[in-house]
């Protein structure tokens, strides 16, 4: 559990799984092969695609991500509740790490955001690199220990808990993005700076076809780099005859 990033051990004398990351990790999976595999349904992407339908951008404001979240429900969580002020300190941290002053919707901390919000279906999510998630094959082939199916029955077996509270994993003040929000001030040059030439090019292209058709059409050519007049028209007779 702890190389699949299901196991939270930020209290040593009491670690925890966490709960949607068991469910939705890769040791879940079967018939995985280089194209396909089955796995258990993540729930949280139905949340993330309310957010994302109804936000309609990929930033959003702290407060309307609080508004609309508290009245989302799911399978665990009822509607129109009321998230705790940490919650919405934590979207205005997030907001402010930002240049935009707005929440990325596909970052890390929103991420992590949403698992506390909603704690059995989004899953934690760690930082990138610090798990190495492997299927039930491959721990199998390499040796990886894991639990048997009988030791499974007797943890299954054993009295429920009733009652408890709800734990998260621990808050991690770390951003992760696959791709900036907003492109580095050299980029936007850059991208300014082509633009223009392009630009230039293509202005002083149509110049040339524009003065080049205006001097054929008054009766210049252009002949090996030389200019010359057209000659005149020959008559079919001439003008005059010498005796």
């Amino acid at each position: 559990m702890r190389q699949n990033g299901a196991l939270d051990e930020s209290n040593p004398i009491n670690p925890r799984v966490i709960i949607p990351n068991y469910v939705n990790g890769l040791s879940n999976c079967v018939g995985i092969s280089h194209f396909h595999s089955t796995c258990c349904v993540n729930e949280c992407e139905t949340l993330m695609d309310t957010v994302e339908r109804s936000i309609g951008q990929p930033e959003a404001s702290p407060e309307d991500i609080v508004s609309l979240v508290q009245t989302l429900p799911s399978a665990t969580v009822l509607a129109n509740r009321v998230l705790p002020d940490v919650m919405l300190t934590r979207l205005r941290a997030i907001a402010n790490s930002h240049q935009s002053g707005m929440v990325p919707l596909h970052g890390r901390l929103f991420s992590q955001w949403m698992h506390h919000a909603y704690p059995r279906e989004c899953p934690y999510p760690h930082l990138a690199g610090s798990t190495s998630p492997v299927d039930i094959y491959t721990a199998e082939t390499e040796g990886i220990p894991y639990e048997t199916t009988e030791d499974m029955q007797v943890l299954a077996a054993k009295q429920k808990r009733r009652g408890a509270p709800v734990e998260h994993a621990r808050w991690i003040d770390q951003e992760e993005l696959l791709v900036p929000t907003q492109a580095p001030l050299a980029f936007h040059h850059i991208h300014f700076a082509t633009g223009a030439a392009a630009a230039m090019i293509l202005v002083v292209g149509l110049s040339r076809t524009l003065l080049r058709g205006a001097r054929t059409a008054a009766g210049i050519v252009e002949t090996s780099g030389k200019r010359k007049k057209k000659p005149a028209p020959m008559l079919s007779e001439p003008a005059f005859a010498v005796v």
